[in-house]
């Protein structure tokens, strides 16, 4: 692929122009798909020969203005590429009213600004970067070459070590490490009480502050028990894809919350959540075989698809007898069973907790139609969907 086609890719794909100047900096040339509409660099020249500085021949980089704005910087091949603006928001019309106070753009003009995912900006930057100079890196190195230059890391040092002369002078300690871990040794054990005597012990100490707003603190602070407490209740046998579901779930919670108080419900409550998930794993679920195990997390990854003891055999590179043969062994319940018992334990949270028509729900896990959903429904439930419903669910406010 040329340089040409892949800059034609990256406007089809991201919606913003590419400018290509030569290492003097006068513009080669511009491929957009906006069409008539105001030039930023040209509308603001000091901008551009500030991010044409920037450029390395070493590495690719991001720059960012404003809040959610980012540029592309490529050199290479006797010229420097600036990819951009993109926006990470989908405000894009604010973005772009942003853009033409800033820089001086004709506001009697139209001037649209696209909304992109910041992997989809970093991998074309990435691919463009690889293309005209050979360089090649992962996002994660992109992002900490952009941002965490010398100066960002000093900063940093020197907050590191203000912070504690600050808690020294001030006596002041943090919450003591060995009751996290007893928190979070009871979650990795389902250990229900000593979670609740581990929370109720009174120690000398704070949490660390991350934030001078109080309830962004308190999401903070939540945030962070969250994401130990499912890595805690993976590693007490929970399902990797279950435990995650349940972390994204109790986050968006505590991030919709708008009191400290229930933020801190939220919190408490999904640490229980994620104890109580691992006590009620069965004591042969303990000693499964690494296969069985990996089976239960490919059948929970695949439980939109139409699943087969053939399909899974294959992806673990078994034969079909074999992983039926140990995962009844194992278990005590055929494969083919457990693969409708968790489908059907999905389906019934939809019923519960959603107003999706028992199509939908039949055609999102797998089932060949309605009535075969309401079948194998009534055999497992005792009950059909449209009953089940009609006794459980909960409709949203």
């Amino acid at each position: 692929m040329t340089t040409q086609q892949l800059c034609r890719h990256i406007i089809c794909l991201l919606h913003t122009p590419v400018h290509v100047y030569d290492r003097g900096g006068s513009l080669i040339t511009v491929y957009e798909d906006y069409g008539e509409q105001p030039d930023l660099m040209d509308a603001d020249p000091a901008f551009c020969r500030q991010l044409l500085e920037k450029a390395r021949a070493d590495t690719p980089l991001l720059y960012a203005e404003g809040d959610a704005i980012l540029y592309g910087i490529v050199q290479g091949g006797g010229a420097v590429y600036l990819v951009g603006p993109c926006c990470l928001t989908q405000d894009t019309a604010q973005a772009a009213l942003y853009l033409q106070q800033r820089h001086g753009l004709n506001q009697a003009q139209p001037y649209r600004v696209s909304s992109v995912p910041l992997e989809l900006l970093a991998h074309m930057v990435l691919m463009l970067a690889e293309t005209v100079s050979g360089v090649s890196m992962d996002v994660n190195q992109l992002l900490r070459l952009s941002f965490c230059d010398g100066q960002t890391l000093a900063d940093m040092n020197r907050r590191i070590q203000q912070a504690m002369y600050d808690n020294q002078e001030q006596a002041t300690l943090h919450n003591p490490y060995q009751q996290e871990q007893r928190e979070q040794d009871s979650i990795r054990t389902g250990d229900v009480e000593l979670l609740t005597a581990s929370l109720q012990e009174v120690y000398v100490g704070r949490v660390g502050r991350m934030s001078a707003d109080p309830l962004r603190q308190a999401k903070y602070n939540a945030v962070t028990v969250v994401v130990l407490a499912s890595r805690s209740a993976i590693e007490g046998g929970l399902q990797p894809e279950l435990a995650f579901s349940m972390a994204d779930t109790f986050i968006r919670q505590v991030d919709e919350a708008r009191n400290e108080a229930v933020v801190m419900a939220y919190m408490r409550q999904a640490e229980m959540e994620y104890c109580k998930a691992v006590h009620s794993l069965s004591a042969a679920a303990d000693a499964e075989q690494p296969l069985v195990a990996a089976c239960k997390t490919l059948v929970m990854q695949k439980l939109h698809a139409k699943l087969e003891v053939q399909t899974l055999a294959r992806e673990l590179g078994v034969t079909p007898k074999h992983l039926s043969a140990t995962f009844s062994r194992q278990t005590g319940m055929k494969l083919k069973d457990y693969i409708t018992r968790e489908k059907l334990h999905a389906a019934k949270m939809r019923l519960i907790y959603s107003d999706d028509s028992f199509d939908d729900i039949a055609y999102a896990y797998g089932f060949a139609s309605q009535s075969h959903f309401g079948r194998a429904f009534k055999q497992w439930e005792g009950m059909t969907p449209g009953q089940f419903r009609k006794q459980y669910g909960q409709r949203k406010p």
